[in-house]
């Protein structure tokens, strides 16, 4: 397949002249109705998440805020290979601080030892880009929990349904990328650094 250089626009009639496949030596060129149609997707896509533009990041990256959850967006589908979980935040009144963490933590899974389900807490001193996983003891990813979510500052936890996943022991794995910007020892403000943390827990059944 060829593409012309970014920078480049073209009506879909005309992209159908850029793109060619190569097919027993023989160059066929797409139908601009194939163009067509994905020029309307993408419009689609687009006007779908159109908003109020805000940043919740600066520096090196520029991270903006959502403006449409995806599931309100219905012919948009969430990735099919994540587990479907459910975010508690923990607010004042479930028997905890009142304040928020100061600092980025995971906490041992309970119950532990589990069969099926067992929960997740962790908690978030800054706003975070949060990815949680689940591996076996031989590093291989059995399930998403969480999959760069946008997270607010506080205490969130999340249940892991290990129905048709074998006995074992297994690694949840935390990895929370703060909005914003820190201090490095010159002072000067940077990127905040990834934070990642890993605990064990044990399936029995």
């Amino acid at each position: 397949m060829t593409v012309r250089p970014a920078g480049h626009t073209h009506s879909p009639q005309k992209m159908a002249h850029i793109f060619s496949i190569n097919q027993g030596g023989e160059h066929k060129f797409a139908d601009g109705t194939f163009f067509a149609k994905c020029d309307s997707i993408i419009r689609q896509i687009n006007n779908a998440f159109e908003g109020r533009i805000d940043t919740i990041q600066f520096g090196k990256r520029l991270v903006f805020t959502g403006t449409k959850p995806i599931v309100d967006v219905t012919y948009l589908h969430s990735n099919q290979g994540l587990a479907k979980v459910e975010i508690q935040p923990l607010l004042a009144g479930d028997d905890i601080d009142d304040e928020l963490p100061e600092e980025i933590f995971l906490k041992q899974n309970y119950p532990n030892p589990f069969n099926p389900r067992t929960i997740i807490e962790f908690g978030l001193s800054v706003p975070s880009r949060v990815t949680l996983k689940i591996y076996n003891s031989l590093g291989q990813e059995v399930a998403a929990l969480l999959d760069g979510e946008s997270l607010d500052d506080g205490l969130n936890e999340v249940e892991w349904n290990a129905t048709g996943i074998s006995s074992g022991v297994y690694f949840y794995r935390l990895e929370a990328e703060p909005a914003g910007l820190e201090q490095n020892s010159d002072g000067e403000e940077v990127p905040a650094k990834s934070v990642v943390l890993t605990k064990k827990m044990l399936l029995i059944k």
